[in-house]
């Protein structure tokens, strides 16, 4: 897609003037702004944000829970329980008595904490590698975010060299038919000549229309990216095509950086498939009460009655029969697991495929563009000396023509060539 976004300049054009706002004096000023102010990126750090501040909530099992307890408790009907009648001196019978007071009040603290629960500590692992892959993808975003400027800020420098370039050929277009219609005058040349001159300057003025139109999109999207006001425009002052980048291969271009989220995926399915299976493990709580209470038949507290109340309690659950649901969620998070594994090894091997033909690619374009140039070149000194030939009567304009082809054509190779291998450059910048 950027290659065929960039070879669509290959025809040239002449110069447009667009207003100042953000003037752009090499790539690394554009990638600076847009890693600033990009507001897609701003919205990956705020999730970012969000996923640490989960991760943090997700920890808050490993501290113990403590609540003030107060209640107050009115006894409509006492519980009534048998006991001995020998208690009371009534042998052989049973007493039905009540115990209590009509008014219970408590108050206290009450402390629990979790000992043992190997789910909440999978689960707490679970977020925090949601956080990392929070991080992952915005690391993967900056790359590709990084990609895409470079890609339209070469693809406007080249389009501006285009334009320049289109600007000469309409120029020399403009005196080829003014020197046909001083033919034509002279009866040396037809009408044909003439309308042949005139479509000329029509087909290059049109594709100076159409690479204009390139660089305003180009502009656009850089607005875009960079998080500019949509009123306002921007400058690139860069007016040459940039040199050619070295011939020795990049060496240390990174790997790819959405690898990252397939790894931490894969990571995190093994832990899903370990926490749905430490639903069957026992979990261990500690329950403690610190407390006073006092019992009253009148509805009146009173300072001086309050009594002790506290206790600590150990509770261990061990799950024995939980449905088979749970086996089934079991099942479930293995064939995830052994999927994200899969989805990651065909990762790792796509990646190192793309990368290793980007790379010769590069090196193969590299020959290409410096062919290509040399080509254009002597193209365009043959188109010059055919002018002159014409304007001395030894060549005709259809022999002229030819030549003026061959130039075109040259100067669409070369920049053909130069878009791919500035696209390839893209790509290997947003590695670093």
């Amino acid at each position: 897609m950027k290659i065929a976004l960039l070879c669509l300049i290959i025809c040239g054009t002449a110069s447009a003037v667009i207003g100042q706002n953000l003037t752009l004096n090499s790539v690394e000023e554009a990638l600076k702004q847009a890693l600033q102010h990009n507001p897609d990126l701003q919205l990956y750090q705020l999730k970012r944000k969000q996923a640490q501040l989960e991760h943090k909530s997700s920890r808050s099992h490993l501290l113990p829970t403590i609540s003030g307890v107060i209640t107050a408790q009115r006894n409509i009907d006492l519980p009534v329980t048998p006991i001995p009648g020998e208690i009371f001196g009534q042998p052989g019978r049973t007493i039905e008595a009540q115990f209590g007071q009509t008014y219970n009040y408590n108050v206290g603290l009450s402390l629990s904490k979790n000992l043992l629960d190997w789910q909440a500590t999978l689960k707490s692992r679970v977020v925090k590698i949601n956080m990392e892959m929070t991080e992952a993808q915005t690391a993967a975003f900056k790359q590709k975010l990084t990609e895409q400027v470079a890609l339209y800020y070469y693809t406007a420098i080249i389009t501006k060299k285009a334009l320049q370039i289109n600007a000469q050929d309409v120029q020399l277009a403009d005196s080829l038919f003014l020197l046909t219609q001083n033919k034509f005058r002279q009866g040396v040349t037809d009408q044909l000549a003439i309308n042949q001159a005139r479509m000329h300057i029509h087909q290059l003025r049109q594709t100076s229309i159409s690479n204009k139109i390139l660089l305003n999109q180009c502009y656009q999207q850089l607005k875009t990216l960079l998080g500019a006001d949509t009123q306002a425009t921007i400058t690139i002052t860069q007016t040459e095509i940039l040199s050619l980048p070295n011939n020795a291969l990049p060496i240390n271009m990174g790997q790819d950086k959405s690898l990252t989220t397939y790894a931490l995926q894969s990571k995190q399915n093994d832990l899903r498939v370990r926490m749905e299976r430490a639903a069957y493990l026992p979990k261990l709580s500690l329950t403690t009460y610190l407390g006073r209470q006092q019992f009253s038949n009148e509805a009146t507290i009173s300072f001086d009655r309050w009594t002790s109340n506290s206790y600590i309690g150990l509770n261990l659950s061990i799950p024995i029969f939980t449905g088979f649901s749970r086996s089934n969620q079991v099942k479930i998070a293995k064939v995830a697991q052994q999927e994200a594994k899969l989805t990651w090894q065909q990762a790792q091997q796509k990646s190192a495929l793309a990368d290793a033909t980007l790379l010769k690619e590069y090196q193969y374009t590299q020959e290409l563009v410096q062919a290509s140039q040399d080509n254009f070149r002597l193209a365009k000194a043959n188109a010059k000396l055919s002018f002159k030939r014409y304007q001395q009567g030894l060549i005709n304009l259809e022999q002229y023509y030819r030549r003026f082809e061959d130039y075109l054509s040259a100067e669409q190779g070369y920049l053909s060539a130069l878009s791919k291998l500035y696209g390839y450059q893209a790509t290997i910048i947003s590695r670093k």
